[in-house]
């Protein structure tokens, strides 16, 4: 007997491109995304604020989730990393040009 095809074509949330998935095959390195920039577009979009949880975190949450408690220079290092996987160029002046 033939194995059937469980095969579905999702959509990435971001661009809305087909992500052809195969049911009991290892998921695609940015699923559900089409690629790594999507996937990068989406964390930046949660970093940025745009997307927001639709209600209020309880004290535990807060205190595992604030990034203020990051270091200034683990936030910079952070905003690089996302600019340089989008490929967006890094402008840097003495004072390292990002606002935290």
């Amino acid at each position: 007997m033939a194995r059937q095809s469980l095969g579905m074509a999702l959509k990435c949330p971001m661009c809305g491109a087909s992500v052809a998935y195969v049911r009991g095959d290892p998921l695609p390195p940015a699923f559900p995304f089409c690629g790594e920039r999507c996937k990068m577009l989406d964390l930046d979009n949660w970093f940025s604020e745009r997307y927001v949880v639709g209600r209020e975190l309880t004290d535990e949450e807060q205190a595992t989730a604030d990034v203020t408690d990051m270091s200034r220079d683990d936030l910079v290092g952070l905003v690089r990393e996302l600019q340089e996987r989008l490929g967006e160029t890094v402008e840097a002046d003495e004072d390292d040009g990002i606002e935290v």
